[in-house]
């Protein structure tokens, strides 16, 4: 009977509390708040995924969503706190606590919808972001998004926030002597960036080193030489350097030369042109520029052909080049025309030759 009459005591010196009233509706719209916040983000989680036209990574959208859902969750008990009957003390402590929180939750939100807007624009082009030599520049921009929010947190907790920046900004000043190549290096990879004079899959030729490009980071960039190897070359020396992009190249152009017997009669001689010619024509990637008797050699009597091939792949350049060597040949041998090589006659002394 006396536990009875306890808790009918409190209830009613609850019950008389004026405060009671507010701090009941207050839960009650938090928790309603909680729920309509995790429905809102789950339909736009159901609505970006089913709109048509949007690639969407399932990751990186999962903690954009998650990141924004423990905001407005963070922000409903803010405003819970903030309706309750405290002392200027706790409210003061707790205030100091959900600002801590809530820079947290809004840097991390930031960087969550950047990386999804970026990889979103990205698939449209298609490629993605981890794909992308974009993405070394990610954790710059989330260092200094940390940045931005450990200063606001320090300029609200009353730390002089100038002084401090003078301070790192003569530090930054030392470092950037001790570290001018590496700095060197960033630069170049940002001109990289911006400039786009290549990208991950070209084959390149830098000074004598020739590969496929495979990685650009914030230091070096890594080329895939046609042996296997890996080749490794700082940024400033690529930016630095005659570059060759193969990529880039729509078509190509070859130049090459055969030579014939001088005991090729004049009316073959006359014929080779237009045998070359039948030849080219009859390959679907190759486009004829000229066929001429180029010139009297030591040994021979040489032609020079120049062509094109419609394709930048080197694989289907020397498929062309295969083809046509292995015609020439064929149509040489039905038509009687012998290829030179080096000779060179003798003159004995008594007169033989050898």
């Amino acid at each position: 009977m006396k536990l009875l009459a306890t808790m009918k005591t409190t209830a009613s010196s609850i019950l008389a509390n004026p405060h009671t009233t507010e701090i009941a509706v207050g839960a009650v719209l938090l928790i309603l708040g909680l729920v309509a916040v995790s429905a809102f983000c789950r339909i736009l989680n159901n609505r970006l995924k089913r709109v048509s036209g949007i690639r969407v990574d399932p990751e990186f959208l999962d903690q954009t969503l998650t990141s924004l859902r423990w905001t407005l969750w963070t922000a409903a008990a803010f405003a819970f706190f903030r309706s309750l009957p405290l002392s200027k003390g706790v409210e003061s402590a707790g205030g100091n606590i959900f600002l801590i929180l809530f820079t947290f939750l809004l840097v991390s939100l930031s960087v969550d919808t950047l990386k999804l807007a970026l990889d979103t624009n990205l698939r449209r082009k298609g490629t993605t972001l981890p794909e992308h030599r974009g993405r070394a520049i990610l954790p710059i921009i989330k260092g200094t998004a940390w940045l931005l929010g450990l200063a606001f947190i320090l300029d609200n907790f009353g730390v002089k926030i100038g002084t401090i920046m003078a301070g790192l900004g003569l530090a930054g000043v030392a470092v950037g002597f001790a570290a001018q190549a590496i700095l060197g290096d960033l630069f170049s990879y940002f001109a990289i960036l911006f400039d786009k004079p290549f990208r991950i899959g070209d084959f390149i030729i830098v000074d004598n080193l020739r590969g496929t490009l495979e990685h650009t980071g914030l230091k070096t960039s890594r080329l895939r030489s046609l042996d296997g190897e890996q080749i490794i070359i700082s940024n400033s020396d690529l930016t630095g350097s005659r570059v060759k992009n193969y990529r880039r190249m729509r078509r190509r152009r070859i130049c090459f030369g055969f030579g014939v017997l001088y005991s090729t009669g004049s009316d073959k001689l006359e014929a080779i042109p237009d045998m070359v010619r039948a030849i080219v024509d009859e390959l679907p990637l190759a486009t004829l520029d000229r066929v001429h008797f180029h010139r009297f050699g030591d040994s021979s009597l040489d032609f020079e052909v120049v062509y094109y091939v419609e394709s930048p792949e080197y694989n289907d350049y020397m498929d062309t080049q295969q083809a046509i060597n292995l015609a020439l040949v064929r149509r040489f041998e039905a038509e009687g025309i012998g290829f030179a090589f080096p000779t060179r006659t003798v003159h004995m002394a008594g007169g033989n030759n050898a």
